[in-house]
């Protein structure tokens, strides 16, 4: 027998075992479901969460009763802890789906909006928390209105953002953090009009290297305006010694790579400047909640 051969037999195995359990009509495979799910149980306990994946999934397969919500919510769990977040959220949606009370369907439908900002997939997250009641108070309130906050963010929808998180401060009993959420929202509209990528990219336009020094970067934007402004030099000895046309031929494909390049660089280094600014403000909004 082939290797190939016996490792699709050793895969296969369980599910023979179980077609003939329930062929024969034994009960043995409903004792075997309750020690698999048992073994994932103390694999996800156990943080080693491929086994407990795998243990769980063959329950859920061969499950005959109606009540599968527990094991739903284990298992995506279990994709939670590998970060396999398109998984967590699919066995998060179909715990909720499932789930014989309100409270513990919205638990699993926050849990999915989380597992999809995850992945950033901010509008489905978004649809998701469109799709809450709008009858929610206390808990519920204030923790939908942190995961819209959180999507309004990441969508760049700031104005949004801002009211949530303050909405969600609130329901909390914050009241005294909502300040603070006003000044970093501030904070993070100076700091975006201030590294705006298309004026950093003017920048380098006009003059080699000014944006990139602008961002900070002063090594570079130094670098970019030597290189460019040399085979500019170059381009005009060899012009003048030679001729324009092989000026144009052997230097100017360079000058252009390298003045194309820098701008380019400069509108790379803004939008950075930017994420890095973002991700400063939103951990910031998230120690408010500590």
């Amino acid at each position: 027998m082939k290797d190939s051969d016996k490792i699709l037999l050793r895969k296969l195995c369980p599910y023979l075992v179980a077609g003939f359990s329930l062929l024969f009509g034994q009960p043995v495979w409903g004792q075997s479901l309750t020690a698999l799910e048992k073994y994932g149980d103390e694999k996800l306990n156990a943080q080693d969460y491929n086994l407990a994946v795998g243990a769980y999934q063959r329950v859920l397969f061969f499950h005959e009763g109606e009540e599968k919500t527990d094991l739903l919510i284990k298992l995506a769990g279990a994709y939670d802890g590998l970060e396999n977040y398109d998984e967590s959220a699919k066995y998060f949606r179909l715990a909720a789906l499932s789930a014989n009370n309100d409270s513990l369907r919205l638990e699993m439908l926050f849990n999915r909006t989380y597992a999809l900002i995850q992945t950033g997939r901010y509008d489905l997250a978004q649809l998701e928390t469109f799709n809450l009641p709008d009858s929610l108070t206390g808990y519920f309130l204030g923790k939908a209105a942190f995961y819209r906050a959180v999507v309004h963010f990441f969508k760049n929808e700031y104005d949004q953002s801002r009211e949530q998180f303050a909405l969600s401060l609130e329901v909390a009993d914050k009241e005294d953090k909502v300040g603070p959420v006003n000044i970093l929202f501030e904070d993070l509209a100076r700091m975006e009009k201030r590294f705006k990528p298309g004026k950093i990219r003017m920048m380098s336009i006009f003059l080699p290297g000014l944006g990139q020094a602008y961002c900070g970067n002063v090594k570079d934007g130094l670098n970019s305006l030597l290189v460019t402004s040399a085979f500019m030099a170059l381009f005009v000895r060899v012009a003048f010694t030679v001729s324009i046309i092989d000026g144009f031929i052997s230097v100017m494909p360079w000058y252009h790579r390298y003045y194309t390049g820098g701008f380019k660089n400069a509108y790379t280094m803004a939008e950075e400047k930017i994420n890095e600014g973002k991700s400063e403000v939103f951990d910031e909004l998230l120690q408010l909640y500590q």
